[in-house]
């Protein structure tokens, strides 16, 4: 800003800003001594703060003469702050088990210096779930954050059966900047309240053998066990002998005199016991109960435990393999979660998928082959991991174009009790020494493991 002493004096002139938060310029000088007709400079430096909305901001330079104050002029100008637009999307927890549907919790995060409105969708590779945002749509304040509830409720919800899980992905889109779309995965675990009809089936014999019982009670009093007449037997026992009727006096004949014939006895023939039972008879018949259908689920790598270590010690967030420009070693690191396959699940097939993928330099052509590993390294990645040994699951000579079936590494894993199946993958060189990146870069988000058990 310019400054020039018109009168005809020596004056001293006050320069001060107005219309603008003091913290956001500084005057090189806030006075100004000029004889007359001389001119000087003062330089104002402007410094809005990050968090400053954006927007135009009007404000005022002045100069006002100590001799006579009346005296004062200005200049305005106008401060234009330009729209920062800054996002970021959280979703806790990551992973739920319910009995029906399950309730998360996102929070859209507004660091830009503008107000943003967001378009909220989720969304499942099998379709297999409803999804509820609330609020919708959302307005998050510059510089502030707005919680959402994300309601994921199973389209099919079995009484019976076995767990499934649902993986699903959060896509935010903000209305001031669509080609910043913020993505966050989560999972829902359904679990039915039984694996099979067996308790079920069992509660509701529960009242027939009851009544099968209280009908054994009052009858078993009742039961008569009738034999033909024993004289010893009715001796000691008579309430089980039948009463006998009383024998009834035939007359007399009287006699004559017929002729002379041998007399013979008729012998009635001893007629066989009779047996009388009047307890209830049951009878069960068993069944086979249905065989559960088997299940197949789809796990995605873990990407937060997913990386690679190099050969100086660092760690890196992507699963890369093979050798940097300085001609560092690279050993990439894959992390699954079977924390959801019942430890009583009797695991049929598992598969890799590793074809997504891109690659720079020649790796295969320079480093050799690609050793996949079963390994285990935990839930954090570290520089010691370098090291770790496992048992070889794979070996590429070139970059996967087909599935690999690891159903019995993973089975292993589950037996012993593991939640986590990992992998480590690195080359037969640690390096050529070229100076040339050769790597092969894994996606984290499509590297998947596929199981089917039962």
């Amino acid at each position: 800003v310019t400054v020039q002493n018109l009168s005809e004096i020596v004056d001293q002139y006050t320069i001060e800003v107005l219309g603008l938060d003091p913290h956001w310029y500084t005057l090189s000088a806030t006075a100004l001594s000029l004889f007359p007709q001389d001119e000087g400079q003062v330089q104002v430096s402007l410094h809005p703060p990050g968090g400053a909305r954006a927007g135009d901001y009007t404000f005022t330079v002045r100069a006002t003469s100590r001799d006579n104050p009346a005296e004062q002029t200005g200049v305005q100008a106008i401060l234009k702050v330009q729209p920062v637009t800054l996002f970021s999307l959280e979703l806790s927890p990551r992973r739920q088990a319910s009995r029906g549907e399950g309730s998360f919790r996102l929070n859209l995060v507004n660091g830009g210096n503008v107000d943003s409105f967001f378009d909220l969708q989720a969304t499942d590779p099998e379709e297999g779930c409803l999804y509820r945002f609330q609020p919708y749509p959302v307005r998050v304040p510059a510089g502030g954050h707005v919680p959402v509830t994300l309601t994921v409720e199973p389209k099919e919800r079995p009484f019976v059966g076995l767990p499934k899980l649902y993986d699903f992905t959060v896509t935010a889109k903000p209305h001031e900047a669509p080609q910043q779309l913020l993505t966050t995965q989560g999972q829902l675990g359904y679990r039915p309240w039984s694996r099979t009809w067996r308790p079920f089936l069992l509660i509701a014999l529960l009242p027939f053998l009851f009544l099968c019982c209280l009908g054994l009670a009052i009858a078993g009093p009742k039961t008569i066990l009738v034999i033909n007449q024993d004289p010893r037997r009715c001796q000691i026992l008579p309430w089980l002998c039948p009463p006998t009727a009383a024998p009834t006096k035939m007359p007399t004949a009287m006699p004559t005199k017929t002729p002379t014939a041998t007399a013979t006895s008729t012998k009635m023939p001893t007629p066989l016991p009779t047996i009388v039972i009047r307890t209830p008879i049951i009878i069960l018949t068993p069944f086979k109960l249905p065989t559960p259908a088997p299940v197949t689920v789809v796990i995605h790598s873990v990407a937060n435990e997913d990386g690679y270590v190099t050969g100086s010690g660092g760690v890196g967030p992507y699963p890369n393999a093979g050798d940097d420009s300085s001609n560092v070693l690279m050993v990439a690191f894959l992390s699954f979660d079977i924390s959801g396959i019942p430890g009583s699940a009797a695991i049929q097939q598992a598969t890799l998928d590793l074809r997504h993928y891109d690659v720079l330099g020649n790796p295969f052509g320079k480093l050799g082959k690609l050793h996949v590993r079963d390994v285990q390294y935990g839930n954090t990645l570290g520089s010691a991991d370098i090291s770790v040994t496992g048992t070889e699951v794979w070996l590429l000579g070139a970059p996967p174009v087909v599935l690999r079936d690891v159903t019995a590494a993973v089975r292993q894993r589950k037996l012993e009790g593991r939640t986590r199946f990992q992998l480590s993958l690195r080359f037969d060189l640690n390096t050529n020494g070229d100076s040339i990146a050769d790597v092969i870069r894994f996606n984290s988000s499509q590297v998947t493991l596929t199981v089917t058990y039962q």
